[in-house]
């Protein structure tokens, strides 16, 4: 049998996964500006196991990397994204299912 490959996450740990992972880069305008509100949603979404890890290569521009499967099973039935990103075909889709993600998480955790 196959061992699952280690990954480290962004704060050092190393841990097995055999989740598959996709990589999306995000134009991000005034993202110098707006990159705190970012860093929340992607605290919010990594503590969930939505996003693995993410950074900043430009001023303007977030790279992310996703677990495919889990996100697009925790989105696809969503009748907000099967309108408003029904193909994750782009960074935009990905990111408009990641705020739908963020948004819902909240929503439950206000209502407990």
């Amino acid at each position: 049998h196959c061992k699952a490959p280690l990954v480290r996450d962004t704060f050092g740990q190393v841990w097995p996964n055999s989740e598959v992972f996709t990589s999306v880069r995000i134009s991000v305008p005034q993202g110098h500006v707006i990159a705190p509100i970012y860093e929340e949603y992607l605290r919010i979404l990594h503590g969930e196991g939505f996003v693995e890890s993410w950074s900043w290569p430009h001023a303007n521009t977030l790279s992310l990397q996703l677990p495919f499967g889990r996100v697009e099973k925790a989105t696809n039935n969503s009748k907000w994204c099967q309108e408003h990103a029904p193909e994750l075909s782009s960074a935009d889709a990905w990111w408009a299912r990641l705020r739908h993600l963020v948004a819902v998480m909240q929503l439950k955790k206000r209502q407990e």
